[in-house]
């Protein structure tokens, strides 16, 4: 079930545009770099358009729909980090006027990435990532991993990022996307827009992906040195309409699309193929399609955002899911030449009303008659307010959550201080919960409570006074019990950073406490990245497992294979802020097992001495 939603604009499931024009899109070549790989992605006749401006708010959480904190989104050259709730803003970004592809990466997860039609205004981005887990193997052997009716053949030969031959461990760690899981679209590279083997834009139906990722004993990325064979199981929703061969498709991760590169062929109830490279893998069907616009609004003729419309082809039961924005509005590529069945879901994944449209030609445009969802048909409740900084001045740059009993988060921008949106009420739902933040001052209203009034919520104006001032945040991994935990760590703390040593201690409540010496005799002066020395302190205690003790020595030996980097973006004097990023590994024994442990994390605090 969704938990986390956005308001304002459309997700893109299969080919969603989000500015609905009303004219079909020009094939012309891209200007993008040549990747090295076959076929040539400078020839892809798809029409990316002019470069321009755009503004870009987002959300990155994990497979438990927590937020993931201290992760890189990159949308072009720009960069930046997600906050407390796994938000981040990034505006006056350049991209493409018909393609925007935006990339997250956090240590111990598999990179994520999102590819859209950006709008003219606020382009939101859900993207959940898939934690990583590795299995060793030596290079040399031929061997095969199989799991879960999937399976990974490798020769045994790997080479360097140069092309050198790599003799010894190899880390292979893999994840399999089934095509029903109901997180696919968050988890998914890019979006399901593919250039065939002759270089035109198509529609994809996905049958499954693969992603294996390579990396030697000091962490250096691998590539097979020959090719490997991939078998994708074919779910029980498709085999009926499985074909005997099936396009692959390698995700390019330069350019955000699907490539066309060699096929598969089924072999009962499996397609089995052969790559010569590893990124993401595909086995899909190119399929024509039809241009659809889609409104949906209420019984006052108001726009209803964030309202799910599930898209199924005629007999199937996998669909393409279009979000509406702000105008009510979802446009996207359906199968032309086919009856689609339209389920129509709120808040709760709840089906409001169903319709059947089409069949459509192909590269028709068609625009929906407008779906009304009136009060009788679900409760209805228009939320209204302002977001103030203390001095009583609007806030500019922030956003509000909004919280249900029914666990759904909902995220509105607010650029000028006033927002509103209208909200469907889940069945036996009564109250909900707003907090906002303001970015500009990392300040928070703290969590405010509200009953919904039908037809007007007045919430009034929310203050955001509640400093966001000293925290830790981090997320340890510890691989031995495949867990993963994200932990906040709040004031007050006690913080000395001298040239060379810094020292930080929760003084009330749970026992946290890190001290980092920099290598190689540098000292803790410049803004930028250090490299710690291996004998670092790393532990906290919060009466809860798992308890963090990283020491200085494992078994009475010291340990010198610990690994820890701090990037500083702000030394203060004491009294300010000392602010940086920091990620590591640790080796960890317990009866005789031994493991590595992995962190990563953000630090705001105040400099004492």
């Amino acid at each position: 079930m969704k938990k986390y939603r956005f308001l304002v604009l459309a997700f893109l499931i299969i080919i969603s545009f989000t500015n609905c024009k009303n004219d079909e899109m020009t094939e012309t070549a891209t200007e993008n770099p040549d990747t090295g790989q076959n076929p040539d992605p400078t020839t892809f006749n798809y029409d990316f358009g002019n470069a321009v401006s755009r503004n870009f708010i987002g959300r990155i959480i994990n497979e438990e729909n927590q937020p993931l904190i201290a992760a890189t989104v990159t949308i072009g050259n720009a960069s930046t980090q997600t906050d407390l709730n796994g938000m981040f803003v990034m505006n006056n970004i350049s991209v493409k006027e018909n393609f925007a592809y935006i990339k997250v990466s956090l240590s111990g997860y598999f990179n994520g990435s999102r590819s859209i039609i950006p709008i003219d205004g606020e382009n939101r981005i859900n993207i959940m990532l898939k934690e990583k887990f590795s299995v060793v193997r030596e290079a040399g052997t031929p061997f095969t991993l199989e799991y879960d009716e999937y399976a990974i053949g490798f020769s045994g030969d790997f080479v360097k990022e140069d092309g050198s031959e790599y003799i010894g461990s190899v880390n292979i760690a893999f994840n399999y996307l089934n095509p029903t899981d109901e997180n696919l679209n968050d988890l998914m590279p890019g979006m399901l827009l593919g250039q065939d083997s002759n270089d035109e834009p198509n529609l994809l139906e996905t049958y499954g992906m693969l992603t294996v990722e390579l990396t030697g004993s000091s962490n250096e990325k691998l590539q097979i040195a020959s090719d490997s064979e991939l078998k994708f199981p074919i779910v029980t929703e498709q085999l009926s309409s499985a074909p005997n061969t099936i396009p692959l498709w390698y995700f390019d991760e330069e350019n955000g699309y699907w490539i066309e590169d060699g096929q598969a062929t089924r072999v009962g109830d499996q397609y089995v193929g052969t790559v010569s490279h590893f990124t993401p893998w595909n086995v899909d069907i190119p399929i024509p399609f039809a241009k659809v616009d889609f409104t949906v609004l209420n019984q006052n003729n108001t726009a209803l955002l964030d309202i799910d419309i599930y898209a199924y082809k005629d007999g199937e039961t996998i669909p393409s899911i279009f979000t509406t924005n702000q105008d009510g509005k979802a446009c996207g590529f359906i199968p032309a030449n086919s009856i689609i069945n339209l389920e129509v879901k709120g808040y709760c994944d709840e089906v409001i009303t169903t319709l059947s449209i089409g069949p459509f030609d192909e590269e028709s445009i068609n625009v929906i008659p407008e779906i009304i969802i009136t009060s009788d048909m679900m409760s209805q409740s228009h939320v209204q307010g302002t977001l103030k900084q203390c001095d009583n001045s609007n806030v500019t740059n922030g956003y509000v959550i909004m919280r249900t009993d029914n666990n759904q988060s909902i995220f509105y921008t607010v650029t000028n201080g006033d927002f509103e949106f209208d909200t469907l009420l889940c069945n036996g739902e009564t109250s909900f919960t707003l907090e906002g933040y303001d970015f500009d001052n990392l300040q928070s209203t703290g969590e405010n409570s509200y009953t919904y009034v039908i037809p007007t919520t007045q919430v009034g104006d929310l203050m955001t006074c509640n400093d966001v001032d000293e925290y830790i945040i981090y997320t340890f991994t510890r691989p031995v019990v495949s867990s993963t935990t994200t932990r906040i760590v709040t004031e007050p703390f006690d913080v000395s950073i001298e040239s060379d040593r810094l020292f930080i201690r929760k003084t009330i409540g749970e026992n946290f406490k890190m001290e980092f010496n920099p290598e190689d005799g540098e000292q803790f002066i410049n803004l930028g990245i250090y490299e710690v020395d291996p004998y670092f302190f790393f532990s906290h205690n919060t009466g809860e497992s798992p308890y963090i003790n990283w020491r200085l020595n494992l078994g009475g030996i010291l340990v010198t294979t610990n690994q820890m980097t701090l990037n500083f973006s702000q030394i203060g004097e004491v009294g300010e802020y000392i602010s940086f990023t920091f990620e590591g590994e640790h080796i960890q024994q317990d009866e005789g097992n031994q493991w590595t442990e992995r962190v990563i994390g953000t630090v705001r605090v105040r400099r004492d001495q």
